[in-house]
């Protein structure tokens, strides 16, 4: 599939996690609908899931979360189709080996994934345009995604819903599989923050 298009909830949720951590390496995983993609010829992602902000080499724990989400997405018509990354160092938006390797495992149970990098730079409370990078895997190697061939779902909306939600300093109540290891109690699905961006998008 050529094209990329990212829906508010996904979009918002990786500025979100990347807003309550700038001071970390930090990732997480993106999920696609496989009936919108199939219907619209690109990989439609609908949602993000946070995974890490402390240790996001944690082999072990990736296992872990990633194996919780294949079997959560089962029951819905989602599937794992990328992963994201912020690099620490504000001025680093390369991909470094592990995010490379986590692509590729990815790849191994679908046929189109995508690995999207957040320019820090490029963030900012108030949105003008997206500040993610995204590379597809295709035959084994990493090719950049022209900007024209990747859409956001509400273009505008999804981008000032995402300030008003830096704004109000939601990236606060974003809960990763970090924080859900240190306390399981937190959900690191966010359903209040799901319903919160569901809101803001239906206004």
């Amino acid at each position: 599939m050529n094209d990329i298009t990212i829906c508010t909830r996904a979009f918002s949720k990786i500025i979100l996690h990347a807003a309550k951590y700038p001071h970390c390496t930090l990732n997480g995983i993106l999920l696609i609908d496989k009936k919108k993609s199939e219907a619209t010829n690109s990989l439609f992602f609908v949602d993000a899931v946070p995974l890490f902000h402390i240790c996001p080499g944690l082999t072990p724990m990736l296992e872990v979360a990633l194996a919780q989400i294949e079997l959560s997405s089962k029951s819905t018509n989602l599937s794992i189709g990328g992963y994201y990354q912020a690099n620490e160092n504000m001025n680093d938006n390369l991909p470094d080996v592990f995010a490379q390797r986590i692509v590729e495992k990815i790849a191994e149970n679908s046929s189109d994934v995508c690995l999207i990098m957040i320019d820090n730079q490029q963030l900012s409370k108030d949105l003008e345009s997206s500040p993610l990078i995204v590379s597809h895997l295709n035959d084994g190697k990493f090719r950049t995604k022209e900007k024209s061939s990747i859409h956001l779902e509400h273009s505008e909306t999804t981008l000032s819903t995402t300030s008003s939600l830096l704004h109000r300093q939601a990236y606060k109540e974003l809960i990763d599989f970090d924080n859900h290891l240190d306390d399981i109690t937190q959900d690191w699905w966010n359903p209040s923050l799901n319903k919160k961006i569901n809101q803001l998008v239906a206004i």
